[in-house]
C-alpha cells in the first residue's frame, strides 16, 4: 500500500488502521489464491502478505491495542506453517538449477536429494491450507471488525497531535539502529544467529517505511537498499539452512540410496555459493558500512515528521 500525503496526515490512530486493513485484506485475498492453486508464488505472496501485516502490528503495537493477543498468535501460526513448505521451495529449486551445471558425482547427489525434499511437499503444503482455515479465517473476521472503528473527540484534533507519518518516523529510528546492531555482530559465515537476526530486522524496517516510502524524499532509495539487503541476507540463510540439510543427510549416508560422496560434493559447491550471497553484505554493509544507509534513514524520518 502506497500513502498519498493526505493519508500520511491522517491522525495516528486512524492511519495506522488503514494500513492494518488493506494488508489484512491482502493476506486474505493471497490465502485465496493459494488455497486454489498450491505453488511456489502463491506461497511466497501469501508468506510477503503475512509477514507484512505481522511486522506491521508488532512494530505499530501501542497504536493497535484491538490487534489482541489470539489474533497475533494466529498470524504467527499461519507464518509458521509456511516456513517449512517455503525452504523445500527454495531448496528444490537450488538444487534442480545447479544440476545442470554439475559433473556426474555432484548431478547424482543433487537429484537424489531433490526427490527426498520433494517427497516432502505434500505434507507441507496440507499443512499450510488447514492453517489458513484454523487461523487466518478467524483472525481476518476479527481484526477486520476491531480495526474498522476506533474512538475519536469531537472537538477539532488538538495542535500537535501525532500524525500517521510521524507515527511512522518516531519508530523508523529505533528499528533501523537494531539492524545496524545487528549488521555490526557479523564477523563472517559462521554467525549463523545474526545474519537470521539481521534479515528478519531488514524486513521490518523495510515494511514500516514502504507506505510512506513514496511520499518522502530518499524513500525508495532506501527501500531499493533495504530490498537488496534483505535479499543478500535471505539468499545466505536459505542456503546455508540447505547445508544443514546435506550434513544431517550425510550424517546418515550409511542407510541412503545415495553416495555420501556425492552429498559431499554438492556440499562443497553449495559453499560456493553461500559466500558469492555473502559478498555484496561484507562489502556494502559490514564494518559500518551502513552509516551513509542510517543518514539516509534520519533524513526520511526528518521529512515524515514535518508531516505533522
Amino acid at each position: 500500500m502506497k500513502l498519498s500525503t493526505r493519508e500520511l496526515q491522517y491522525p495516528a490512530a486512524r492511519g495506522v488502521r488503514l494500513v492494518a486493513l488493506n494488508l489484512l485484506d491482502e493476506a486474505g485475498e493471497s490465502a485465496a489464491r493459494l488455497v486454489a492453486s498450491v505453488g511456489a508464488d502463491n506461497l511466497h505472496d501469501f508468506r510477503v502478505a503475512v509477514r507484512r501485516l505481522r511486522s506491521w502490528i508488532r512494530v505499530l503495537r501501542d497504536r493497535l491495542p484491538d490487534a489482541g493477543k489470539s489474533d497475533r498468535k494466529r498470524l504467527k501460526q499461519c507464518a509458521k506453517a509456511t516456513n517449512e513448505g517455503r525452504d523445500l521451495e527454495v531448496q528444490i529449486a537450488w538444487l534442480e538449477k545447479s544440476s545442470s551445471r554439475f559433473n556426474l558425482r555432484r548431478k547424482r547427489g543433487t537429484q537424489w536429494l531433490a526427490g527426498e525434499l520433494k517427497a516432502r511437499q505434500p505434507d507441507m503444503e496440507k499443512l499450510v491450507t488447514v492453517a489458513i482455515e484454523k487461523n487466518l479465517t478467524p483472525a481476518r473476521a476479527s481484526l477486520s471488525s476491531r480495526l474498522e472503528t476506533y474512538m475519536q473527540p469531537v472537538r477539532p484534533d488538538p495542535p500537535g497531535m501525532e500524525t500517521l507519518a510521524c507515527a511512522i518516523a518516531d519508530r523508523l529510528l529505533p528499528i533501523t539502529r537494531a539492524l545496524t546492531a545487528s549488521l555490526d555482530r557479523i564477523t563472517d559465515l559462521a554467525d549463523e544467529r545474526e545474519i537470521h537476526q539481521a534479515r528478519i530486522r531488514t524486513k521490518r524496517v523495510r515494511y514500516l517505511l514502504e507506505p510512506a516510502a513514496s511520499s518522502a524524499k530518499g524513500g525508495s532509495k532506501a527501500i531499493a537498499k533495504l530490498r537488496s539487503l534483505q535479499d543478500s541476507l535471505g539468499n545466505v540463510h536459505d542456503l546455508q539452512l540447505l547445508a544443514h540439510v546435506i550434513e544431517q543427510m550425510v550424517e546418515r549416508s550409511a542407510g541412503l540410496n545415495t553416495p555420501r560422496t556425492d552429498l559431499l560434493s554438492v556440499a562443497r559447491h553449495l559453499q560456493h555459493d553461500v559466500e558469492k550471497s555473502f559478498k555484496p553484505v561484507r562489502e556494502n554493509w559490514l564494518d559500518g558500512k551502513h552509516a551513509a544507509f542510517s543518514d539516509l534513514i534520519e533524513g526520511i524520518a526528518s521529512r515524515l515528521m514535518k508531516f505533522g
